[in-house]
């Protein structure tokens, strides 16, 4: 069998572990970088949650990430 070793197989993103990244979020009142305050995400788990899921996992399954997820803290 040839692999290509260009690529990298992902598990699907569960919902239960953004539940649990969520809920590890400290519940800053301030703005991240998509402007919206992690209060809001984690008093709106239930909505939330479910599109995450999908976006994530789109993303893993096409290879594209939209700009805004390429962040990170240095």
């Amino acid at each position: 069998m040839t692999y290509n070793q260009n690529s990298m197989f992902v598990y699907p993103v569960t919902l239960n572990e953004v539940k649990h990244v969520i809920n590890r979020l400290e519940g800053s009142h301030s703005d991240g970088f998509d402007s919206v305050p992690e209060v809001i995400i984690k008093s709106h788990i239930q909505f939330v949650t479910i599109p995450l899921v999908h976006v994530f996992n789109l993303s893993f399954l096409t290879g594209y990430f939209p700009d805004i997820l390429i962040s990170g803290k240095i």
